[in-house]
Order: structure tokens, then C-alpha cells, then sequence
């Protein structure tokens, strides 16, 4: 029964059809999931997943019953946007998402199928080949089927041949007349059970599923009941009282080692590792039957799982708003109110244009969330293998935690460790000046914290780590923890999850802080009418902007308050070219307001620039000679014409803080940035990170071209120009150590550190 059981893994994995859709079906509990994961890439988590933890330990991030992050930003939409114009013509367009991972991964997996198909096929035939090539036939009293004897290369006697199977014997299985029947019956009872059919089937399975080691591990048990089941089929028709006998012949015969090499044969070959076959053994010895209760729980629970995974999704349509907010559980404790400290000063520098935007994306019909109550430990818990004593150790006596439970040091802090967890004190960990009478925990890594103030109104303590983003994706994950003092001790509350680089800056104006991050999810966070908003600004602008075939964020400019994003478009002279349109969104309160790129200059230089004179000079005039050597190669080589060129960024990139430079050397590096314009951008070459935009400026030059210049700074703060450097190593890598240390060297300046590879 065991061993049949297999059979419905075989078809729920090699049948591409369901079964009527079930409202039970596993497919219709996936369906949500599925479709959230393609139509939008949520900026924070909707549910966080409880941490394990000791049994007698509460975990940290308990997972919320409510719904509260379940919608965190905006409700999905199809890929489809139908607009209508001043004449009433409605046009619906269709469009994609950035990334399409299906179809990166269908011909890697088709690509592994084909590989795997073909490993199995030939793996078969250079095994009959052999056996044709060394057999010998017996003629054996008994034996039903077509009987060989192989001298060498076979491993153990087998069963081999899909419509006429024969046995395979080796010299050992013919020492002894009790070993041979022992032998016969085994075979038997594979053909019996038509396991060379079997075992092609699970080989193919493994050639479609190659990447799934679940699969792998279900073939290696499958074959493991297929024995199991062979020898209680052989053992029925020797008798009981060869129970003994029957094992010592299988010690004798099997090779104790591993099984993969031959996981892809038809045939009904024996390996096993010495567990595996130490179980085999004293299953036979023993004799276990199975009960009728164990029979019948058996089918009831094959009988449910076919019952969920053999039938469809049912796609209906939700009795409710998919954006109407859950009702509150009663007993959810209210989040800490805010604190009184004064919010920073409003950046009055930055802000949207006068000038109408673009595009206009409202945020009016966005689900709130409240602050995740966060489930901590008392600090008088007790830490696993130590009697509850607090263990403190010296900061030279830290060691890296391990696999079982134990106290450590992490600069000061008692902490212990289990389960994969650390739990630690929050008296270091959140810094003096949070109450000290619970431990927090997390995954056993390495993390950073850091206080914040002003975020909606709260203090608070960020703690950043690493993990998966999502299910391609590995990345930095920040979680802002605020915290409120009661009678019964401290609560504390998870205020907002980042995934990316967090920004904290004040986008509308009005004195709070927003939360952003442009390098992962282009996410925004944001207070409304005292009510937290998230947005996930990467699927509003896809939404949104259907003429851009690809769109990607490139920062967060905190001065000016706005998110520059570029987007790649068609061409209005030449459709069928894709061009770069660069824009800019702000965010006023209650709308994303788009606004095109703004480009003002004077004297071929972008006037947000702000630098030394020295270093504008410097820039220009390196970014001229760069132009009119290009525009004579463009010339020469029937290239485009480029008429004109402009600097458009020029920033320190070195030193930073932190770095260190020698005695007797002041020294600054800017990143350097410039476009050049043509009239025929169709004839610009775009590789290498060079694209053009829609009005014609192309832009990128810096992999094969001045990327950073180097200046020496005089005591009286001059900066005085030495070379410039291209940019396919930036600052801290030791090929721009190295590059810099060049320079240097000629204008006799000492040399700064080159850091280790």
C-alpha cells in the first residue's frame, strides 16, 4: 500500500490537466497570491511571517490576524489601460511588466528537460548495450523469465526490459542455491509489479522537474518502498521462515554505497547506504503488518489530498472592494500615540514646479494600515541550557553563533542563542535610551540599529538586515520598531518594513517626514489625516505611463523633494527606435505629480551644479576636448553629428567619510557626468550604458571615457586639476586606487592606500 500510494504523485505530477475547479482546492488558495506576485511587486511585506522559537519561548514577530498589511499600496489592476481621446476614439493598450521571469525561465527549465530526456535515454541504452554485450544465458529450474548471467559491470542482479523484462544474475547470486531463490523471487516480484515501467515514469518525472530537489527526494523514497514492497511480495511466496536467510542474502548482495549515478535506470538494480539498509533488514526481520485502522486512514488521507491538489482554481469575482479596509480586532492594542518631539524643519528648497505636470496620479483610493503589535520576551526569560543565569562575557571572548543554545556577547549585551534565533537584550541592542525589560529577536545574522526621529511623528529604532526581497532577489530589508511604556511593561510595535536603501526626507513640504526607497520597489510610505498610507510607486507609473515599454527608478533627490525615473519610449520622429524619456515625480500629499526632465544650462553646464570654480572649470573643459574628439570619430566613421554638449553632474565621490589619506596629501575626486546632442539620434549606438532621450541628447560615455577627475586642494582650500579617470571602477575598489595612485605619482604626491580585493 505504500509503495501504490506513489502512483498519485506520479499522475498529479505527470497529468497537465485538472480535475472541476473546488472552491477547496489548493489552486483556488493560491490564486490571490499568484496574481499579487504578477500584477505588482508589494513594497511591504502584506503578512510577516512568525519566527520560530524555543517551546518555551514566544516568538518576536507573531504574524497579525488582522488584515491590517494586507493591502499595503495599491489595489492590482490587468495590464490592460483603455483611454479615450478629445475625439471620443477609445484605444486600449497592453502592456508588460519590466521583468518578465517567465519568459527567462521557460527555456532555461525546456533547455533542462531536453538535457535531462537525453541523460535518461542514453543512460539506458549504454546499460542494455553492456548487458547484451557480457551476458550469458542460464537455463534456470523455476525461473519464468529469460535468465543471464553478467561477470562483470553489474552491480546487483536486476530486472531489465520494458515488454519483455529479464533477469540479470551476477557470480555472487549463483554461489549458493538458497541465494539463487531468494534472488528469482525478488525479480519476480518487480515483474509482478511492472517496476521497470515504474521506474520510467519516475525518470521522466525527473527530466521535467529537474530543478525541484522535492522531486528528487520523492524518487529516492519511491524506489526505497519499491524494494521494501519486492521483498514482502518475495517473502510471501518463500514463506515466513525464510525471513532470516532472506536477509543475510540481501547483506550479501547489496553494494553499500550511494545511488544517485543511477537514479535515471529502468532497471531494478540494489545500492543502499548502511542506514537505509540496517532499516530494510529489521523490517524484514520483524515482519510488520499493517493495521486495518492504519489501512483505512491511509486512503481517507490519499482520498483528501487528491481531493485539493487534483482539481482547479475557481476564479470568482471578491463580494467586497479589494481595497476596503478589515475591520479592527477588538482586542488589538491601540499603537503608541505620537511623540511630542518637533518635527525637523520643512525643506523649503525643493518642491514641484509651477508649470502643470505631465501626469497626475491620485492616491485617494489607497487602504490604510496601523503600526504591527510585535510580540516580545520578558527579560527575566530564562535562556535554554543556562538555569536562567545572565551570562555577560568579555568583548575578546565573543564567538560566532552557532547551531545549538547558548549565551554570547554582542558588544556588552547578554543575548542567547537557539533555533536558529538570537534573542537579545534590548538594553544595548536599542540603545540607552528605550527601556531595557524585554529581548527582541531575529534570524541568526548579522545586523545594524540605528535611532530615527520624526518619522510621522515617532522616535524610534531602525534594524536593518539581509534577505530575500523576493523569490529572486537578495537584499537589505529595514524594519522601524517604536515603542510605548505601560503598567505592564513595554509594547512595541513595527511601525514599517523597507526593502532596499530607506530615505527618510519631507517630499510635500508640511514638516513630517515621509519614507522612501528608490533602488528596490520605489516605495513610499506616508502619513495621511493621521493614518499611514504605502505606495508602490514602480506599478502606479507602469499603470499609468502605457507608452513606456520599460520604466526604472534612479534615485531620490532629497533637495529637490523628487524621484527621478526614466522610461523607454518610442521615438517621436522614428517610432520604431526606443528612447530614453527622463521624468521627475513629486508627491504634494494627495497625488504622484510627473513633471519632464528639466534641463537648464548656461555655458554648456547643467546650473544645479554646485562646485568650486576650479572644479567647474575643470569639468567643462575636459567634457569639451571629450566632445570635439568624438565628433571628429564620429566624422571619420560616418557616425552621428554630434552639435553640441553640456556637463550634467559633478559631485564628490572621494574621499568619503572614513577614508583615510596620507600625511601632506589633500586630495577630492568628483563624479563626472555629460551628455552630447545629435540630430540624428537613430544613428547613435546604444551599448555599453548609452542611450539617447527624447529630445536627442545621448548620455553614458563614462565606461570608455572621463568618469572622475582628480584634484590636489592647497592650503588656502584652491583645487588644482591633475587627470581625469574613466569610471569602470568607482571609488574604493582597488583598480581606482590604482588608477589614482597613477596620477599622483606623476605630479611626485604620495600614494593613497590601495584596499585588499
Amino acid at each position: 500500500m505504500q509503495y501504490a500510494l506513489w502512483a498519485l504523485v506520479l499522475a498529479r505530477l505527470l497529468v497537465p490537466v485538472n480535475l472541476p475547479a473546488a472552491d477547496f482546492s489548493v489552486l483556488t488558495a493560491a490564486a490571490p497570491v499568484i496574481g499579487a506576485e504578477e500584477d505588482q511587486t508589494l513594497y511591504l511585506q502584506p503578512v510577516l511571517q512568525t519566527i520560530s522559537a524555543p517551546e518555551d519561548a514566544s516568538p518576536l514577530l507573531a504574524a497579525p490576524s488582522d488584515a491590517r498589511f494586507a493591502a499595503m499600496g495599491p489595489p492590482s489592476s490587468d495590464n490592460t489601460r483603455t483611454v479615450t481621446d478629445e475625439n471620443q476614439v477609445t484605444r486600449q493598450t497592453k502592456y508588460r511588466r519590466q521583468i518578465d521571469l517567465g519568459a527567462i525561465l521557460r527555456p532555461i527549465w525546456y533547455g533542462g528537460m531536453g538535457c535531462m530526456a537525453l541523460w535518461l535515454i542514453v543512460s539506458n541504452l549504454r546499460f542494455w548495450r553492456m548487458l547484451r554485450r557480457r551476458r550469458l544465458p542460464l537455463e534456470l529450474e523455476g525461473c519464468r523469465r529469460p535468465a543471464y548471467l553478467v561477470e562483470e559491470g553489474l552491480v546487483s542482479p536486476c530486472l531489465f526490459g520494458l515488454f519483455r523484462p529479464a533477469v540479470y544474475l551476477t557470480p555472487a547470486a549463483l554461489e549458493d542455491q538458497e541465494g539463487l531463490l531468494h534472488v528469482l523471487a525478488h525479480e519476480e516480484a518487480h515483474a509482478r509489479q511492472g517496476d521497470p515501467l515504474w521506474a520510467l515514469l519516475r525518470g521522466v518525472c525527473l527530466a521535467v522537474y529537474w530543478f525541484d530537489p522535492l522531486v528528487r527526494l520523492a524518487a529516492r523514497a519511491a524506489k526505497e518502498d519499491c524494494e521494501l514492497s519486492c521483498d514482502e511480495l518475495a517473502l510471501r511466496a518463500l514463506g515466513e521462515e525464510e525471513r532470516v536467510p532472506y536477509g543475510r542474502t540481501l547483506l550479501r548482495l547489496i553494494p553499500v554505497k550511494g545511488s544517485a549515478r543511477d537514479a535515471l535506470l529502468t532497471a531494478t538494480t540494489m545500492t543502499s547506504d548502511k542506514r537505509r539498509l540496517k532499516e530494510r533488514i529489521a523490517r524484514i526481520a520483524e515482519g510488520r503488518k499493517m493495521k486495518r485502522a492504519a489501512l483505512l486512514a491511509a486512503l481517507t488521507a490519499a482520498a483528501v489530498v487528491c481531493a485539493v491538489t487534483f482539481t482547479g482554481c475557481v476564479t470568482a469575482e471578491p463580494s467586497v472592494r479589494p481595497d476596503a479596509p478589515a475591520a479592527p480586532e477588538a482586542d488589538a492594542p491601540e499603537p503608541p500615540a505620537p511623540s511630542d518631539a518637533s518635527p525637523p524643519p520643512a525643506d523649503t528648497e525643493g518642491g514641484p514646479p509651477e508649470e502643470e505636470p505631465a501626469l497626475t496620479i491620485p492616491l485617494s483610493d489607497l487602504m490604510p494600515y496601523e503600526p504591527i503589535p510585535v510580540e516580545v520576551l520578558p527579560a527575566e526569560t530564562p535562556s535554554p541550557g543556562h538555569h536562567g543565569e545572565k551570562h555577560h562575557q568579555e568583548a575578546d571572548d565573543r564567538h560566532r553563533l552557532g547551531g545549538g543554545c547558548h549565551t554570547t556577547d554582542r558588544c556588552g549585551t547578554f543575548a542567547w542563542s537557539c533555533g536558529g534565533n538570537v534573542y537579545v537584550s534590548s538594553h544595548d541592542l536599542l540603545m540607552s535610551s528605550y527601556p531595557s525589560d524585554y529581548f527582541l529577536c531575529f534570524p541568526e545574522q548579522e545586523y545594524q540599529e540605528e535611532e530615527f526621529t520624526g518619522l510621522f511623528g515617532y522616535d524610534g529604532v531602525r534594524i536593518s538586515y539581509h534577505g530575500d526581497l523576493n523569490s529572486y532577489e537578495y537584499g537589505p530589508i529595514n524594519d522601524y520598531y517604536v515603542f510605548e511604556e505601560r503598567e505592564s511593561g513595554t509594547a512595541v510595535y513595527l511601525l514599517a518594513r523597507v526593502y532596499g536603501t530607506p530615505q527618510m526626507t519631507d517630499l510635500d513640504g508640511d514638516g513630517v517626514m515621509e519614507l522612501v526607497s528608490g533602488d528596490f520597489g520605489w516605495g513610499l510610505v506616508f502619513q495621511r489625516d493621521g493614518l499611514l498610507y504605502n505606495v508602490d510607486i514602480g506599478s502606479l507609473l507602469q499603470e499609468h505611463w502605457p507608452e513606456a515599454s520599460y520604466v526604472e527608478p534612479y534615485g531620490w533627490d532629497a533637495g529637490g523633494r523628487y524621484l527621478i525615473f526614466l522610461g523607454l519610449v518610442p521615438d517621436r520622429e522614428s517610432p520604431e527606435l526606443q528612447v530614453t524619456a527622463w521624468r521627475r515625480a513629486f508627491f504634494d500629499g494627495e497625488n504622484l505629480l510627473v513633471y519632464g526632465r528639466r534641463r537648464d544650462a548656461a555655458r554648456h553646464m547643467a546650473l544645479e551644479l554646485q562646485a568650486p570654480a576650479a572644479v567647474l572649470d575643470a569639468a567643462r573643459e575636459v567634457v569639451r576636448a571629450e566632445f570635439e574628439a568624438r565628433r571628429a570619430d564620429a566624422g571619420a566613421e560616418d557616425g552621428p553629428a554630434w552639435d553640441d554638449y553640456c556637463v550634467t553632474d559633478l559631485r564628490p565621490a572621494y574621499p568619503a567619510e572614513g577614508d583615510l589619506l596620507p600625511e601632506g596629501l589633500d586630495i577630492a575626486v568628483y563624479r563626472l557626468g555629460y551628455e552630447f546632442h545629435t540630430s540624428a539620434p537613430e544613428q547613435v549606438v546604444l551599448a555599453g550604458g548609452i542611450y539617447v532621450d527624447e529630445d536627442g541628447w545621448a548620455g553614458g560615455f563614462g565606461a570608455d571615457g572621463p568618469g572622475y577627475l582628480l584634484f590636489r586642494r592647497l592650503e588656502d582650500g584652491t583645487c588644482v586639476y591633475l587627470d581625469s579617470m574613466g569610471c569602470e571602477a568607482g571609488p574604493g575598489s582597488p583598480a581606482f586606487a590604482r588608477r589614482a595612485n597613477e596620477i599622483l605619482a606623476a605630479h611626485d604626491l604620495p600614494q593613497i592606500p590601495v584596499p585588499a580585493v
